[in-house]
């Protein structure tokens, strides 16, 4: 989806995907920067708008397209490493793009640059399983806590290889249900019509959440995988006329507000 939104703070810009706008195309409102029961069935906004559509999961789930890898194809991390600030300081330049985590007192952040070529990080904190994740494709990085209705087990996610309105298609090794993941909704499965509850991330540089946080811990690239964590396969932020900021999406979406071009940025 193309709708982008810069945060600001203490000088801070960086681009995200603007959830409300996302939602809202789609049918599915919710407070910016909080997801938690979207009501499906809201109608479009635009000019081209001319009768309310209501999406249902059903709908989400005909619209998943094959993204290219199979399944796991995009490898998340399981036994995630992490480093010192100062460790971190030998790969990391203070513009780079990271994405914090503030979470019953452990403070941590994950480089763009590596979660670029893996998308997930099932993590545990206080003996609570969460996933760190990060679509490229959308820009939007948003943390999970999981946990099934069947059992009440914990949830841990993997990449289907697939996409709904270009965005990540999740499954939980546990159930093989189906979760985009900016819906935070399983679409399909035996937990389909469960919602996962939202932890905040913050977008943000490393320069910045440094300075803040200069006892954070940073995830390693010892991930177990060969990447080239230097470089990012769909451009960079730091230029122009890039997949992030230029060119329609690569793959189809549900619904366009005409509003903004797509990956405009505000």
């Amino acid at each position: 989806m193309g709708n982008e939104v810069k945060t600001h703070e203490a000088g801070r810009t960086a681009p995200q995907l603007s959830r409300r706008a996302f939602l809202a195309s789609l049918g599915a409102l919710a407070a910016v920067g909080s997801l938690r029961r979207p009501a499906l069935g809201a109608g479009r906004q635009g000019k081209d708008a001319t009768a309310p559509k209501a999406w249902s999961l059903e709908d989400f789930a005909r619209h998943v397209e094959h993204g290219g890898p199979p399944k796991d194809g995009i490898p998340p991390i399981d036994r995630p490493k992490y480093l010192t600030a100062a460790d971190a300081e030998k790969f990391l330049r203070p513009g780079d793009i990271v994405f914090g985590l503030k979470y019953r007192g452990v403070i941590k952040a994950y480089p763009q640059k590596i979660l670029v070529w893996h998308e997930i990080v099932n993590e545990e904190i206080a003996g609570e399983k969460l996933s760190i994740t990060y679509c490229p494709l959308t820009g939007s990085a948003v943390g999970f806590r999981g946990r099934s209705r069947l059992d009440g087990a914990a949830l841990t996610f993997g990449t289907t290889g697939k996409l709904v309105n270009s965005n990540l298609l999740m499954y939980d090794r546990q159930t093989d249900s189906q979760w985009p993941q900016i819906l935070g909704v399983a679409i399909a499965g035996p937990n389909k019509g469960v919602v996962l509850d939202e932890i905040p991330l913050v977008w943000t540089t490393w320069g910045q959440w440094r300075a803040k946080y200069p006892q954070t811990l940073v995830l390693s690239t010892e991930t177990g995988f060969f990447r080239a964590y230097g470089s990012d396969p769909y451009g960079s932020y730091d230029r122009s006329g890039t997949y992030y900021d230029s060119g329609p999406p690569f793959f189809p979406v549900m619904a366009a507000d005409p509003r903004f071009p797509d990956k405009h940025v505000v």
